[in-house]
């Protein structure tokens, strides 16, 4: 992975620059520099294994298919045709923010610096903007594959999120309309990867850049987006149940240690 450190906002807004949210690259904010690029499923820093992984894994997805029957939520999971519904669910868990292996990225790179600058709890914290070039090499199309909790596949690829129409039982809701603003798009992360960073992953190395943000520079980045009239909405504007559950769920999952894990899995 390549890195780039601009010194100055005038260096930064030219490299920054030469790169477009036409699709041709994907984009990540980080509000730390420090961070690995991981999924949220291994940020529990007290699970290091593996095998003790999975079926928390496999259970926080069972929890969250429970809360969507029990609350009636059912129509705000999309009807994808050709799509198991497995990844449906896995979709709409990470952006609901379940913990899950799917990475998140976005076309948009201006929502990705939003992500890198707009936090106050990291503005002293220097951030990162990754950037992942020609990610279509790295996409497969999913009606090929079903349950993605089966743990089967050795590589990791980026799922082309499903586009939504208008119609009967797949209407636009507030969060759909979210996830399209954000420009988002799901790196899916194999078993035997989960606790490596992106960078380190051979396959997927070379085609990222980090770019550094200095901690001095947030603020003056962020004033340059709203310069530019794109920060018009709030980034978590649209929540809906689906996250309100999704919350809970990974607020227990923080707390797991080896001590309460059996505990999780029988409640």
């Amino acid at each position: 992975m390549e890195i780039k450190r601009p010194k100055s906002i005038e260096e930064f807004l030219k490299l920054v620059g030469k790169y477009h949210s036409n699709g041709d690259n994907y984009y990540r904010g980080q509000a730390d520099f420090s961070w690995d690029i991981t999924p949220t499923l291994v940020r529990n820093r007290g699970i290091m294994d593996i095998d003790s992984l999975l079926p928390i894994e496999n259970m926080l997805i069972k929890k969250f298919e429970q809360k969507i029957e029990e609350n009636n939520l059912e129509f705000l999971i999309p009807k994808v045709e050709g799509y198991d519904h497995s990844w449906i669910i896995s979709m709409i868990s990470q952006h609901s923010g379940l913990p899950t292996r799917l990475l998140d990225f976005s076309h948009d790179k201006i929502i990705a610096l939003l992500f890198a600058v707009a936090d106050i709890q990291y503005l002293n914290k220097e951030g990162a903007l990754i950037i992942y070039e020609n990610p279509t090499a790295k996409q497969k199309d999913l009606s090929i594959f079903s349950n993605p909790y089966s743990n089967g596949y050795d590589e990791s690829f980026f799922i082309p999120a499903p586009k939504l129409g208008k119609k009967e039982n797949n209407e636009f809701r507030l969060s759909e309309i979210r996830k399209i603003l954000q420009g988002s798009k799901f790196l899916y992360r194999d078993t035997r990867s989960l606790f490596s960073c992106l960078s380190k992953d051979q396959a997927h190395t070379d085609s990222l850049i980090k770019v550094h943000i200095p901690k001095e520079l947030k603020l003056d980045i962020l004033k340059e987006i709203i310069k530019m009239g794109e920060m018009v909405y709030d980034l978590f504007a649209g929540k809906n149940e689906l996250d309100y559950y999704a919350a809970i769920l990974k607020l227990h999952y923080s707390k797991l240690s080896d001590s309460n894990i059996a505990k999780f899995l029988k409640s």
